[in-house]
């Protein structure tokens, strides 16, 4: 699965075009990964200090292998609340995140993207 944000098109509102903010998801995990964000739904809000540009807290972490997690967090910054969720690798015994393996979800999407990922069919490929 290919969880990831888009933007529309200046020249036909109707196309949209995708960014490089998203996360490539295997659809053996598309389960847990909802429990993951329904548990981030439910999670308390997170302020962001004053003095701070964001703050975030981890709700939970979804194990891929021995050597890579999905961490999923809840956050707030100055504008918005938001669920981020990042692939890890681990590097002399931590985990490190992936640069570019990762989306921030607005909260006031959350259902959305939960509901979209409930409905979502795997894809078939045709011979």
């Amino acid at each position: 699965m290919d969880l990831r944000i888009f933007f529309k098109s200046k020249e036909d509102e109707n196309r949209l075009i995708p960014t490089f903010k998203g996360i490539w998801i295997e659809e053996s995990m598309r389960q847990e990964l909802i429990r993951a964000l329904i548990d981030a739904r439910k999670a308390p809000a997170v302020e962001c200090p004053e003095d701070k540009e964001v703050e975030s807290q981890v709700v939970c972490e979804v194990p891929v292998s021995e050597e890579e997690i999905y961490r999923i967090s809840k956050g707030s910054g100055k504008k918005n609340a938001f669920v981020d969720v990042r692939r890890f690798f681990r590097r002399e015994g931590k985990f490190i995140p992936y640069k570019r393996k990762g989306v921030s979800i607005q909260e006031s999407a959350l259902d959305d993207v939960i509901t979209g990922l409930m409905k979502a069919e795997p894809s078939r490929q045709s011979s």
